[in-house]
């Protein structure tokens, strides 16, 4: 494999199968492959996930819209 643009190194990454100890390789955008070194490709950035959670493709949709309802919640300024 080519080298990819990020490697997500040593994080607990949810699969469908549960959670698995495992890097992630991200190449334009997109998950290229999963595994662990030394059959991996080399990367212009690599974070460090150690110790945490990491959950591929998971989007935080939790907003507040206070309009047209609950105006009266926002803050005021003066």
């Amino acid at each position: 494999m080519e080298k990819v643009d990020l490697i997500i190194r040593g994080g607990e990454v949810w699969t469908p199968g549960g959670f698995v100890e495992t890097d992630i390789a991200i190449h334009q955008g997109k998950v290229a492959a999963m595994g662990r070194p030394p059959a991996f490709p080399e990367a212009n950035q690599v974070i460090d996930a150690s110790g945490k959670v990491v959950i591929p493709g998971l989007v935080d949709t939790h907003t507040h819209h206070r309009e047209p309802g609950f105006t009266s919640r926002t803050k005021k300024t003066s």
